[in-house]
């Protein structure tokens, strides 16, 4: 570790070909001047390597930084180093053809940090915060919402990225962080592998280089997934030092940045800042050679061939990542923070002790960030004697009171939450929540308010859920077990009614008018899920209106209780009538739900393989092919369900009825009605942009980010193996 700054490294041997990267170029293996106080040189063993066409990155960000300079008049930290692009650096063998627009959304992510976690949140005035909660969200909404469309209707190969960048951005953006004392340097890898991207990361680096790899062999490659993006996060901690401490100490926070290895040693170790970094470097160069044994034993399992082949791209993709990391950090101007430019910019000789914080600061020398709370002592009088009437009350302690002469607090809800926090905590592609942040695009509602509308409608969705897992019968939900399943039946109902509590708990405070609404679709929702049970209990088929305006109910409720909500709290475009256009989405996706209920493979790990006909739910199709054949058969079949042990089908009678959908042709038919609403929607869109409200607006990206995701999986096919 002592070799001079212009001495060449000794790197190992590269794992891979490179076909479409080149070696960085020497003099990007030095850091800027600015930052030579605690690092010299790139000190790790694998050589970094940068794509060979840097401005397929390097232009779609700078385009996107600029529009949000245009949009926002906010300046940003870019992540374009004179090294190359953060991207360019880590995934340099990557599809130049695919490169560009996963850059922009990239770079994007280090925006939606200065917003949300801090640097720019610290910089604006209090009186003008309310901008940052309605005028900047729009913005940023528009912009995300944007580069979702344009990646979507371009390729729809990414739309596993953006499901897993849309993920890890709820996680990290979605809600304050809690503050966490973590006790080591694992424990907060162990954390931050959840919410640091790193499934996000993996399915970058799958579509970027066209890897057919399986589940199987991601697994085995695991650790080394887990080492890769480790050093990722820990290389990040080291050059990031300065820039947290700065944004933590201008917002007069305690202790020290919760989610950054580096303070969490500082902290844990009593330590000098120089220390930290120290110990920080030594763990990285720790797990980069853990990371080159893991890759040989992995490999040395691998299946000659097919299989060696894709776990050696693959693993040689992720050593390539950190490596370029480390290259772009040293130069990107994001992490150069000099001296004057802030009188709490921490140096290498500080201790938790010493920091620079606001003079006057209670939260000086602060080591946890825990709080003590009071404790509660219950005061009653103490009871004299053993026994009242001849009752023993020997398990009372002379000084404890008697329970039933006290009077205690509300009963507290924890127990009646837990079937309700565990449906939430399943995988949810969150279509409701993305629709409010649409249409906010259109009515600007102050931001206590869209929290309050989308508790709302998340509530109601979750009870929903429980409540259609139990009525159906259902025993998987999202590929994990129902609530039902876990808690039981009556526990499970329980909960799922006490939301209808909290649900209005939460429309109260939107007032009056908001009660009437919600009563209203609460009314129709039932009504229509009493429709669909109706059906299945009598094994009676509706006809497609009879279906629609079920979905109408149903489905539509939710949707349309969101729309109303949202235009009651309109700060603008008060006039602006989106009912039709949000009943035609909610008619979509539920027929888009049936179909891929019974056409798609991943549904069917989720949900269970063809789970609607074991329900006996009367699906789209097979509304269709019950109209258009002339066989009694499948009505038969559908009929027998309920005699049958558990009312479910065989897999023969699965396979019976989906060959009655090929000879019917209603999978095609109902693909066809969702290509139909699919355009009519996107119809009534331009109608009502340039319509009297909305004429000379920008075009809401949001709403065309939403349809253009759920158009994905039309292809996702499946059921042509049960045809003839």
């Amino acid at each position: 570790m002592n070799t001079e700054n212009n001495t060449s490294p000794a790197f190992i041997p590269p794992l891979l070909t490179y076909e479409r990267s080149i070696p960085v170029d020497p003099q990007w293996l030095k850091p800027d001047p600015r930052i030579s106080h605690y690092v010299d040189r790139y000190w790790l063993k694998t050589e970094p390597r940068v794509v060979a066409r840097p401005e397929v990155e390097c232009n779609p960000v700078s385009e996107m930084e600029a529009d949000w300079k245009k949009r926002s008049g906010i300046s940003t930290h870019t992540t374009i180093s004179p090294s190359g692009g953060l991207m360019g650096l880590t995934l340099p063998e990557s599809d130049l053809n695919r490169l560009g627009m996963p850059s922009a959304l990239n770079a994007f992510a280090f925006i939606e940090d200065d917003l949300y976690d801090g640097d720019f949140a610290s910089r604006v005035p209090e009186f003008a915060k309310e901008k940052l909660r309605k005028d900047i969200r729009i913005i940023h909404l528009q912009m995300r919402g944007k580069l979702y469309y344009e990646m979507l209707t371009s390729d729809e190969e990414i739309i596993r990225f953006v499901e897993k960048y849309e993920h890890w951005a709820r996680l990290e953006y979605g809600e304050e962080k809690t503050p966490i004392d973590f006790k080591d340097m694992d424990e907060y890898l162990e954390v931050r592998m959840l919410n640091g991207g790193i499934d996000s990361y993996i399915a970058l680096t799958i579509y970027l280089h066209h890897l057919d790899i399986t589940d199987d062999q991601l697994q085995r490659a695991h650790r080394c997934s887990k080492l890769a993006y480790g050093n990722g996060i820990l290389l990040n901690d080291f050059f990031s030092c300065e820039k947290e401490w700065i944004t933590h100490a201008t917002a007069d926070k305690q202790s020290v940045p919760t989610f950054s290895g580096v303070w969490i040693t500082l902290r844990t170790h009593d330590c000098t800042l120089k220390e930290a970094r120290e110990i920080a470097k030594q763990r990285i160069l720790s797990d980069e050679q853990e990371f080159l044994h893991e890759r040989e034993r992995v490999l040395k399992d691998a299946k000659p061939g097919r299989d060696y082949e894709i776990l050696e791209k693959y693993i040689g993709y992720l050593q390539l990542m950190y490596s370029g990391y480390f290259v772009h950090a040293m130069h990107c101007p994001r992490y150069i923070v000099e001296k004057e430019s802030s009188p709490y910019f921490p140096l290498p000789e500080h201790t938790i002790d010493t920091l620079p914080r606001i003079p006057g600061s209670l939260k000086k020398g602060t080591r946890s960030i825990s709080q003590n709370g009071l404790e509660h002592h219950a005061n009653g009088s103490i009871a004299n004697k053993n026994t009242t009437n001849g009752y023993n009350f020997s398990h009372i302690k002379p000084e404890e009171p008697k329970p039933w002469l006290l009077d205690y607090p509300t009963l507290s809800d924890e127990t009646t939450m837990e079937p309700c926090n565990y449906i939430n905590s399943l995988p949810s592609k969150r279509i409701r929540r993305f629709a409010i942040d649409a249409l906010d695009i259109w009515y600007k509602v102050p931001a206590a308010s869209v929290t309050t509308i989308t508790n709302i409608i998340e509530i109601l969705h979750s009870s929903s859920l429980i409540i259609d897992d139990i009525e159906d019968n259902s025993s998987l939900r999202r590929g994990r077990p129902s609530t039902h399943m876990i808690f039981g039946t009556p526990q499970s109902i329980n909960s799922a009614n006490y939301l209808f509590v909290k649900s209005l708990e939460e429309v109260q405070k939107l007032g009056l008018a908001a009660v009437v609404i919600y009563t209203d679709e609460l009314r129709n929702l039932h009504v229509g899920q009493g429709l669909d049970l109706h059906w299945t209990f009598h094994a009676k088929h509706p006809t497609e209106k009879e279906y629609i305006q079920m979905i109408d109910g149903k489905t539509g409720g939710l949707f349309r209780m969101a729309a109303r909500l949202m235009r009651l709290e309109a700060s603008q475009n008060h006039d602006l009538d989106v009912e039709k256009l949000v009943t035609l989405m909610g008619r979509f996706f539920q027929i888009r739900d049936d179909y891929q209920n019974l056409g798609s493979k991943e549904y069917a790990r989720a949900k269970g393989s063809l789970s609607d006909l074991d329900e006996g739910k009367y699906s789209f199709m097979l509304i269709h092919a019950l109209r258009t054949t002339k066989d009694s058969q499948l009505l038969s079949l559908l009929k027998l369900r309920s005699q049958q042990p558990g009312g479910l089908f065989t897999p023969e009678q699965k396979s019976f009825i989906m060959k009655c959908f090929g000879r019917t042709k209603s999978m095609e038919y109902t693909l066809e009605v969702l290509k139909e609403l699919q355009k009519e929607i996107g119809k009534m869109l331009v109608k009502l942009e340039s319509g009297p409200v909305l004429r000379g607006q920008e075009e809401n990206w949001m709403v065309r980010a939403v349809m253009a995701r759920l158009k994905l999986g039309y292809d996702v096919g499946g059921y042509t193996i049960y045809q003839d």
